[in-house]
């Protein structure tokens, strides 16, 4: 599909990566990744065709249809979203038109005179079919859908969107061409939990080839079978997901510190010998030969420290025990109604998630809780000694364009010794001269560390975030998860990044049509009970199917009057066939699954006892205020293992299940008949 033969790309006089080999074929799951300012943007964009490369040969299949989402929206469209998706097709609203003009044209009535009208229309039929037909309306329906579009929203203005639902929508029009190969730059920021995980399974039956740029490591993980990695110039290669790259990294990085740390030692011994006996006549032969040989050797770069950064907050008060109290809370726009009579409790140390789906109310609750907006009912109460700091979605128009980074860490750091400045902002990746940038010339991603160093810098001991994971490289989200695990205070924050999610929370609170649940544990376990409680509902759904009452029987005068005959001695002897044929059934099915079915029976206890553990964790982090922050994350962690066995049980089961099927679906066929109930 794609490939890349010795590329080389430079920035001014430094190079960014040279040399670089790849083939991308069409059923290629490839994520990129790498550091801000690595190269990791240039060569996608190379890739995907926007830059030339410096050196080498770029090569595409040709007529491949290759669909290529940019991080910001090259343009501007105008009419209904909707219409602005199907438009993505090619000629689709062109042919669609002029069939239905064509339908219409009197011509058709003459059979010789409408025959080159009839021809056309034919063609146009045909080729409307091939890029959908009728069928491609719903289908783009259905995308939009998955990526958050309600009805009103599909037949809004495309213009009227936000610059979020405008890359939305794009990625829509995109999607709903059918290309080739997808190249996705960032797809992830501006979509929610929900729509995310959508777009997770349509990926995963996408056919074609892909090749995207993400911060989310879930998200890699369940989309991506390759990563390429661009680190220092050099371009790498590993199989499989994200977590397997990471791994694969760590392995290559201690093997090659041990081969220089190997390196070292030989050069140190050599060394050694030279300058005891170069001067000793008996031993010069020998010296010249070490010599030589400490020549020879072809030096190993010493391995690069990144350096792990650790930060000490500024001490803040203690508060006491309850830090935030809501009551009967309620907020409205208008006629339209967010959320009411909400209540909410949060703890000493508690580290919150607030999630659920764009437009549930979860920003509008974080500016309520930072008394940045009124609430129109109900009562918040900040408990004693409480300290809040916020982090607003759109924090960038915090910053001073024209202050330097250093300027504008100065400004909220009163009191602060300067070592402690420069410590915070290296943890966020300002070193050097960095921190003499204008912060009007900083990146998106640049300005969302700034803005967070500020922000932790001050003394707090509630820290209220919305979405501070937008913007950040997999390395500063690792940063900022390491510090929210030291924060010795209570968190309220909003990401759409899973694994974030559970690094860093103990309980999780969902926004769900104006009402708030509570949830403790992480992510995963929110998830968990989650599709917990959809089996629960569908499992009820057949029991109440199960206990509606049947419909009468047909009256037996309704059935014929064969069978109120007497059984002649040919039906006698076919029923005594019938009976040994089940008999004969019975046994070999006992048979083939006797074995199976003692396995299914245990592992169904092992997954009572599962359950059982479950349920007892659950119970005990039900109660956030009988236990400390850390007792409640070491909940979470006993419930992530729990649950994993209880997964790995249910897979046991499910197979068991599927086997036993297999057996007697093959016996059904050998008998030609099924087993009685």
């Amino acid at each position: 599909m794609i490939h890349l033969t010795d590329v080389g790309k430079s920035f001014g006089e430094r190079p960014l990566f040279e040399g670089v080999n790849l083939r991308i074929a069409r059923d290629d799951r490839v994520g990129l990744v790498g550091k801000n300012g690595s190269g990791k943007t240039t060569l996608f964009r190379v890739i995907a065709g926007e830059l030339s490369a410096d050196t080498g040969e770029v090569g595409r299949a040709k007529g491949a249809k290759i669909g290529y989402l940019r991080q910001e929206i090259s343009q501007d469209r105008q009419g209904p979203v909707l219409h602005n998706v199907l438009a993505g097709v090619e000629g689709f609203h062109e042919i669609r038109h002029t069939i239905e003009e064509l339908v219409h044209d009197p011509l058709l009535k003459d059979a010789e005179l409408g025959r080159p009208v009839l021809a056309r229309l034919t063609d146009l039929q045909t080729r409307y079919e091939m890029m959908g037909g009728d069928g491609l309306i719903p289908k783009a329906k259905e995308i939009l859908s998955g990526l958050g579009f309600d009805d009103r929203l599909q037949n809004d203005d495309w213009g009227k969107l936000s610059g979020g639902w405008k890359m939305r929508a794009e990625l829509a029009r995109m999607l709903l061409s059918s290309p080739e190969a997808l190249l996705l730059d960032e797809p992830t920021n501006h979509l929610d939990m929900e729509s995310m995980m959508w777009f997770e399974n349509y990926l995963q039956s996408f056919t074609g080839a892909l090749v995207l740029v993400a911060h989310d490591r879930e998200f890699l993980n369940r989309t991506v079978k390759r990563i390429i990695e661009v680190d220092q110039g050099k371009v790498r290669q590993y199989p499989g997901d994200y977590d397997n790259y990471k791994r694969l990294k760590e392995e290559d990085e201690r093997l090659a510190a041990k081969r220089f740390q190997e390196q070292q030692a030989q050069i140190r011994e050599l060394e050694d010998f030279i300058n005891r006996n170069r001067v000793r006549k008996d031993r010069a032969r020998q010296a010249q030969s070490r010599m030589k040989k400490l020549d020879a050797i072809e030096r190993i770069e010493a391995p690069k420290e990144d350096g792990h950064i650790t930060f000490e907050f500024p001490e803040a008060p203690r508060p006491g025990k309850l830090v935030v109290k809501i009551r009967g809370l309620g907020k409205s726009y208008g006629p339209k109604e967010v959320f009411k009579n909400l209540n909410l409790d949060i703890y000493q140390n508690e580290k919150c998630a607030l999630v659920g789906v764009n437009g549930a109310g979860k920003s509008t609750l974080m500016k309520i809780l930072s008394q940045r907006l009124e609430p129109n009912a109900g009562e918040l109460e900040m408990g004693y000694n409480v300290v809040p700091a916020y982090f607003a979605q759109h924090h960038l128009e915090e910053l001073n364009a024209a202050n330097t980074v250093w300027n504008e860490m100065l400004g909220v750091s009163v009191g602060l010794q300067v070592s402690k400045i420069r410590t915070l902002l290296g943890a966020f990746k300002f070193t050097g001269n960095d921190i003499d940038k204008k912060v009007g010339y900083l990146s998106g991603g640049e300005k969302s560390r700034l803005a967070l160093a500020k922000l932790l810098v001050r003394p707090s001991n509630l820290l209220m975030m919305d979405e501070p994971t937008n913007h950040l490289d997999i390395e500063s989200r690792e940063i900022l998860e390491e510090a929210l695990r030291q924060y010795q205070g209570a968190i309220l924050f909003t990401s759409h990044d899973r694994r974030f999610i559970d690094a860093v929370a103990g309980r999780v609170l969902e926004m769900e049509y104006g009402v708030l649940n509570s949830y403790p544990g992480n992510f995963s376990y929110y998830s968990w009970k989650k599709k917990q409680g959809e089996k629960e509902q569908a499992a009820a759904a057949v029991v109440a199917a199960a206990k509606a009452p049947a419909k009468a029987p047909e009256p037996a005068a309704d059935r014929g009057r064969a069978q109120e005959q007497p059984m002649t001695e040919a039906g006698r002897r076919q029923e005594r066939d019938r009976k040994r044929l089940e008999a004969e059934y019975r046994q070999a099915l006992h048979k083939e699954t006797a074995d199976l079915k003692k396995k299914l029976t245990d592992v169904e206890g092992r997954i009572s006892e599962a359950e059982a553990e479950l349920e007892r964790l659950e119970t005990a982090m039900d109660s956030p205020g009988d236990h400390s922050a850390d007792e409640i994350l070491q909940l979470s962690h006993r419930h992530g293992e729990q649950n994993c066995l209880l997964e790995d049980l249910m897979q046991q089961w499910e197979t068991l299940e599927k086997e036993i099927h297999t057996r007697k679906a093959a016996l059904d066929k050998r008998f030609g008949m099924t087993a009685p109930d």
